[in-house]
């Protein structure tokens, strides 16, 4: 899957989501992207 595409359609997503349910969703969503970023940095950059 191509990455730039996942990024804009995430980033396109979230701004429906903003325009329709609000702040506080985006903060648990914000929460949980947070998580899957870290856990997908740690699983495909070898550090």
């Amino acid at each position: 899957m191509d990455t730039g595409k996942v990024v804009f359609w995430g980033i396109a997503a979230l701004a429906l989501i903003i325009l329709i349910w609000g702040f506080p969703i985006l903060l648990i969503i914000g929460f949980i992207l947070g998580i899957a970023a870290c856990w997908l940095y740690e699983k495909y950059v070898p550090f």
